[in-house]
């Protein structure tokens, strides 16, 4: 684990109770698998405050084609959380991707979204999922 990491999982899991950060691009798109896992679960961890500038969000969005499953995965998680008007309307496109992780996170992220930022079409698709079909 880098120095980086390290630095940064002590600021996450060194406080107590509502954690504040910050969102760290470059730390992000280059940290691979485990290291990757190790960096983004502390931030999605329900007592985290994050703070992800939106500018930040949108360029993930724009970069979600390339990247890989689990940049992927955690792209939209990040996403779903803290952009979802920008991130709600292309998960129905992730529902049917390959790779289980993926395709659980975007229904994971659908299913925890505001039922206001939902589409009639995308709740029909949730409610398909749901029911096993």
């Amino acid at each position: 684990m880098g120095r980086e990491l390290e630095f940064s999982m002590r600021e996450i899991t060194g406080r107590g109770g509502n954690n504040q950060t910050h969102f760290d691009y470059e730390t992000f798109v280059n940290l691979q698998q485990s290291d990757l896992y190790a960096y983004m679960e502390p931030l999605l961890a329900v007592d985290v405050n994050l703070v992800v500038q939106r500018d930040v969000l949108e360029r993930v969005f724009l970069e979600l084609p390339s990247y890989d499953e689990y940049h992927l995965v955690y792209g939209l998680e990040l996403g779903g959380r803290y952009c979802p008007d920008l991130f709600i309307g292309i998960m129905p496109r992730y529902l049917k991707h390959p790779a289980r992780s993926v395709w659980c996170a975007a229904f994971r992220v659908l299913d925890n979204a505001p039922s206001d930022s939902l589409t009639p079409e995308i709740l029909n698709m949730l409610g398909a999922i749901k029911n096993g079909e």
